[in-house]
């Protein structure tokens, strides 16, 4: 659990992070509205949907709106998961480590 919770900030700090400026319009809304929704089965990472001041399904390149235009999106969260996913059994490595010897295992 500790582990999710810990792959989940780091990937809100990915996106956070991510420069979003190709057309030098950016404004920090995307990173502002993200939202970080804490689970008892799962954490999930997601951007917001306001009309007007961001749209996350076209920034990741999703939405009906990319196939009309030459922007084909950021590709935040298909990035962001992908590194997830890599360092995951890492994450889970070093947090079970923690944890040996209090369970009786090797330290």
């Amino acid at each position: 659990e500790q582990t999710r919770h810990n792959l989940m900030a780091e990937g809100a700090d990915m996106l956070r992070r991510f420069p979003m400026d190709k057309t030098g319009r950016a404004r920090g809304n995307f990173q502002a509205t993200l939202m970080e929704i804490r689970g008892p089965q799962a954490d999930i990472l997601r951007g917001a949907m306001i009309t007007g001041i961001v749209w996350s399904p076209w920034l990741e390149g999703t939405s009906k709106r990319n196939t009309s235009t030459r922007f084909k999106g950021y590709h935040l969260f298909r990035l962001t998961c992908a590194w997830l996913n890599q360092i995951a059994p890492i994450a889970a490595e070093q947090e079970l480590a923690a944890f040996m010897p209090e369970i009786g295992g090797v330290a």
